[in-house]
């Protein structure tokens, strides 16, 4: 079941004294896969347990800067979702990074956060 790792994550956290955790996106864990009650169900694992969700990170598979068109748009747009999902899970902040820029000079490594803000103030322009 989806819900059971997430829910032993949430467990642990609790038994071990922790106030919050930071769960990684996988194929478990994942806006495009999780229902809305699944979520839900995430939520209120969280509530009883007191546990606050603090951040997703979504690390792996989202290379917002690939040099592929279509790996770059369908990365941003993931990104987007798990932006989405960590604001209903009540997340302070969403954990990323770029996947790297194979080839990439020293100045374009140091531009790299741009366009990560450029994935937000796309969404917002829609």
């Amino acid at each position: 079941m989806l819900i059971s790792r997430c829910a032993f994550s949430i467990a642990f956290a609790a038994s071990a004294g922790y106030e919050g955790v930071v769960i990684p996106l996988d194929d478990f864990f994942d806006p495009d896969k999780l229902s809305d009650s699944q979520i839900d169900q995430i939520l209120a694992t969280a509530r009883d347990a007191r546990i606050r969700i603090i951040s997703i990170e979504c690390m792996w598979g989202l290379n917002h800067i690939a040099k592929d068109a279509t790996e770059r748009k369908n990365a941003r747009a993931k990104f987007v979702r798990c932006l989405e999902f960590g604001h209903r899970l009540g997340c302070k902040f969403v954990g990323t990074f770029t996947g790297g820029a194979e080839g990439a000079t020293a100045e374009k490594k140091d531009n790299v956060v741009d366009a990560d803000y450029e994935i937000v103030d796309d969404d917002k322009k829609k």
